[in-house]
């Protein structure tokens, strides 16, 4: 049976994903955004680069716990975030950023969903919500907020990449820097693979 949703999913990524870069391009006018290849960022395994820039952040247990949060479709939080930062490698290598930009701008990448909830503990008939479980799944609208303080909270995070992951998500937040608009990019970025690529070769382990 064809699940619209899925394919939903699939269109709307897509289609941000390209309006980001068209924007981040009119921001950087010299940039060949557009022409970079993020094919690697199918793969939610961390790489080499990845572990050296975060690699405490990977294997804190706050964040390995992500593993058992499902996230978009068959993914979940812990490959979500890493293909984001897998993203903003590329990005940031493209951009000859050096270590420390780099290091900054990769680490809020991987920290944009960091959320201390996993917003889709739901009750089995959702007439049952009270006023506060129905806002509190308004979850496209705060959870930038929210993973931005708890990012805070347990790696002590700058504030420009404070500012980045509480303005990722757009109507919601609206990025002020290149850190930011890196990371609202990636998030679609590693959103669209993972309702194409995951969705047709189950990659990610859930188990």
């Amino acid at each position: 049976m064809f699940n619209y949703t899925i394919f939903a999913d699939i269109i709307i990524s897509k289609i941000l994903t390209n309006a980001y870069k068209k924007v981040y391009k009119m921001k950087n006018k010299n940039d060949d955004i557009q022409k970079l290849d993020f094919s690697s960022v199918s793969s939610s395994k961390p790489t080499e680069e990845l572990i050296a820039l975060c690699g405490d952040i990977l294997e804190h247990p706050d964040f390995q716990e992500l593993k058992n949060r499902v996230h978009h479709h068959d993914s979940n939080v812990f490959c979500h975030l890493v293909r984001a930062a897998k993203a903003a490698i590329i990005i940031c290598r493209h951009r000859g950023y050096d270590e420390a930009k780099t290091r900054e701008i990769v680490q809020a990448a991987l920290l944009h969903d960091f959320c201390d909830f996993d917003w889709r503990l739901t009750k089995a008939n959702k007439k049952q919500w009270t006023l506060g479980e129905r806002i509190h799944r308004q979850y496209v609208y705060h959870h930038g907020k929210n993973a931005a303080k708890n990012a805070k909270k347990v790696f002590d995070i700058s504030d420009r990449q404070f500012a980045a992951i509480k303005s990722h998500m757009f109507p919601a937040g609206w990025p002020r820097d290149n850190c930011g608009w890196i990371v609202q990019m990636c998030d679609k970025i590693a959103t669209y693979y993972e309702c194409t690529y995951n969705k047709i070769n189950k990659i990610d382990n859930l188990s």
